[in-house]
């Protein structure tokens, strides 16, 4: 089994979910089928080992060079950075991470919460009382930080401050989105 070597962070709503079946059909890459595992944001998951996360996410690993996961959450929670930093290779490890305006990325992630039922403010309600829900619990962050999470060079000052800039590697969703091919080789290399 081999754990990852790389690993695409976020933001959310930037189009990781591309990057994550663009990067799965290359044959030299081997990514979850699940996308997010949560394993290193999540205290329940992360409670269950890394024998857990091995087995679970990594189990059907098949030889194949370079080895992932895709959840943009480890950039929004500064923990799933400070647990990867602790029970991984550090120096070894490569981030991606993929931006997008925040205020489409703030929008778009409104506009899922709100379809999944658990969102009946307006968008404008939704970010005057986001302050005070994102305090109040893990959840509440999770699921209403449409504004915060689109504040990047707060998220990527922790990145900063362990990984090197040579480890690390940005994109734009917008140009993800008009020139894949070109992105993902940029990626790639």
């Amino acid at each position: 089994i081999m754990l990852p070597n790389f690993f695409v962070v976020g933001a959310q709503k930037s189009g990781t979910t591309s990057l994550h079946e663009y990067l799965r059909a290359h044959p030299q890459i081997y990514l979850p089928e699940q996308k997010e595992t949560k394993f290193f944001v999540n205290d329940k998951i992360f409670a269950k080992g890394m024998e857990y996360y091995e087995r679970q996410f990594f189990g059907d690993w098949s030889g194949e060079p370079v080895v992932g996961e895709v959840d943009p959450d480890y950039m929004y929670f500064e923990h799933g950075l400070t647990r990867i930093v602790e029970n991984l290779d550090l120096e070894s490890l490569k981030f991606i991470f993929l931006f997008r305006n925040p205020v489409d990325r703030a929008f778009s992630h409104y506009l899922m919460t709100y379809r999944r039922g658990l969102e009946s403010l307006s968008f404008e309600d939704a970010l005057a009382a986001e302050p005070d829900r994102i305090s109040q619990s893990w959840s509440n962050r999770m699921h209403y930080s449409y504004f915060d999470r689109g504040l990047y060079a707060k998220q990527l000052h922790h990145f900063m401050k362990v990984v090197k800039l040579s480890n690390m590697h940005f994109m734009l969703s917008d140009r993800l989105a008009s020139n894949p091919e070109d992105e993902l080789a940029r990626c790639l290399d």
